[in-house]
């Protein structure tokens, strides 16, 4: 009743009617996957066989704030950079479509002998206002390529890969991923469930390939015996700190 949201509403009015019929609440809420994630499903589950569902739905609470304050963090130290980014870039085109045949034509009426990289830039001007519809088709399917190719698990890893090496954006990624893997890992560990299951939840959480790989050979490597620090250092991606 304390919920505004219709949608959620419904959501949550069907999970307490599965409820009522002998369900489990973690199995109630997994008929809801874009709500409730694998990871709070499985820990709702192991709060339920443990007895501590309410310290359960305690941590979640905390987590979830944490991972929000934590994507408004990186929200607005990444909002200024693509502003920027975007103002030059119409800048760019505003002096290229207006300015510069403007100040061509006055070169021209006085017949000056023009540098090589001022006719260049006049080139450049004339190609964009000459071909400026294929530019712009251009673009878009260069959008929905990059979308599509992101969305293939060969370009998924690739991308991520590269996104890793990236100056100051790479290390910005391997933080964040760094901080949703320890966190998350940590969270399940406290609510009981063994580290191999607690692996398997987390890496699906990650949000990079490459560092899911990384995990699953960890995994790999732990469920034979290995130490989960010594497993996570063979990959050489992870911070130190995270590793000692």
């Amino acid at each position: 009743d304390q919920v505004d949201d219709r949608t959620l509403k419904q959501i949550l009015s069907e999970v307490s009617e599965q409820v009522n019929e002998g369900s489990t609440l973690a199995n109630a809420l997994k008929d809801h996957p874009r709500v409730f994630p694998r990871l709070y499903v499985n820990m709702v589950a192991s709060g339920e066989a443990s007895g501590s569902l309410e310290l359960v739905l305690g941590r979640l609470a905390d987590l979830l704030e944490a991972q929000a304050a934590l994507r408004r963090k990186v929200g607005s130290a990444l909002t200024y950079p693509i502003l920027m980014l975007t103002l030059c870039f119409g800048v760019v085109i505003l002096l290229l479509a207006y300015v510069v045949p403007q100040i061509t034509a006055i070169f021209q009426e006085r017949g000056a002998v023009l540098p090589t990289p001022t006719r260049a830039v006049i080139a450049l001007s004339d190609f964009v206002r000459g071909f400026w519809p294929l530019l712009i088709a251009a673009a878009v399917g260069a959008v929905y390529g990059f979308r599509w190719y992101s969305g293939t698990p060969q370009g998924k890893k690739r991308l991520d890969g590269l996104l890793l090496k990236l100056p100051f954006i790479g290390r910005l990624a391997l933080k964040v991923a760094t901080s949703r893997l320890s966190r998350n890992l940590g969270t399940m560990l406290q609510s009981g469930i063994e580290l191999l299951s607690a692996l398997s939840i987390a890496k699906n959480i990650v949000g990079n390939s490459v560092l899911e790989t990384a995990v699953e050979n960890a995994i790999a490597g732990v469920r034979e015996g290995g130490s989960l620090a010594d497993q996570l250092e063979k990959s050489h991606l992870f911070p130190r700190l995270l590793i000692h």
